[in-house]
Formats: C-alpha cells, structure tokens, sequence
C-alpha cells in the first residue's frame, strides 16, 4: 500500500508552513505570546477547513483522527465555522504545520521532510525585491 504521505491531494500537501509569524510578534514577551495564540488560531482554522473536506480524510483516518475529519465535516455543513478550530488539537497543529522561525526554516524543513519531499512549497507570499536576501540564502541552502 502506497505510503499516505505522499499521496499529494490527500497527503502531505496539505502541509501548512508558519514562518510570518516574526512579523506579528513584536518586542515584549506578552505582544509575542499574544501573537503566535493568534497565528496558531488562525492554522487551525486553516486546518479545521481542509480536514472539513471528505477528500483529505484519508489522512485523517491514517493518523487515527477520521472521527474529527467528520465531524468538522457536519460542522461545515451546519454553518459553524467558528467552532470548527476547536477541535483541532495541538497534537495535529504540530503534525500537519511546521512553527519555526525564518534563520531556522531550512535547517528545520531538512529535518522533518528532507527524506520524504523532494519540492517544497512555503505557504508565505513572495514579493520580488523584498526580503531577495532571504529567498537567496533559503534556496541555497537547499542547492
């Protein structure tokens, strides 16, 4: 049986990337707490609406989480997007999204998906001129 993590649609293309976070969290300790709650609220709306979706429960059910993919599917249904994060644990947030910071991301995508991937997508928009140092440094060190 083929391995569900690279089934691409149902596998881990689903994969969700948290590398802005920098840009929300300011100076002080209770501004950046403030702003990672914010930011892990968000992926887990993100989350909670593809696992919503029947097509991406076959991850679910290979992660023994097929009862919470059908259950966000009855809440889609119902309306009840806003409740719908909450049934995303921080155990899948981990799984399905990688926290790290922008110095870290290569290093840290090398360590979790380097011997399953062979392309990597970052959910970050891409704006040419700004941050070029960075796409830079990040691309070689792929190279």
């Amino acid at each position: 049986q083929p391995d569900p993590r690279r089934r691409g649609v149902g596998g881990y293309a689903a994969l969700v990337l948290a590398t802005q976070y920098l840009r929300i969290i300011r100076s002080c300790q209770h501004q950046r707490s403030l702003g990672l709650l914010r930011v892990r609220r968000a992926l887990k709306q993100h989350i909670a609406f593809y696992c919503s979706t029947p097509t991406y429960h076959a991850v679910l059910e290979h992660h023994g989480w097929i009862d919470v993919g059908n259950e966000l599917h009855q809440m889609s249904r119902d309306g009840r997007w806003q409740d719908m994060p909450g049934l995303i644990t921080d155990e899948m947030l981990n799984e399905f999204c990688l926290m790290t910071t922008q110095e870290t991301l290569a290093v840290d995508l090398k360590k979790r998906f380097g011997s399953l991937a062979d392309r990597i997508t970052l959910y970050t928009p891409f704006v040419p001129g700004e941050k070029d140092a960075w796409w830079g440094k990040l691309a070689k060190a792929f190279n």
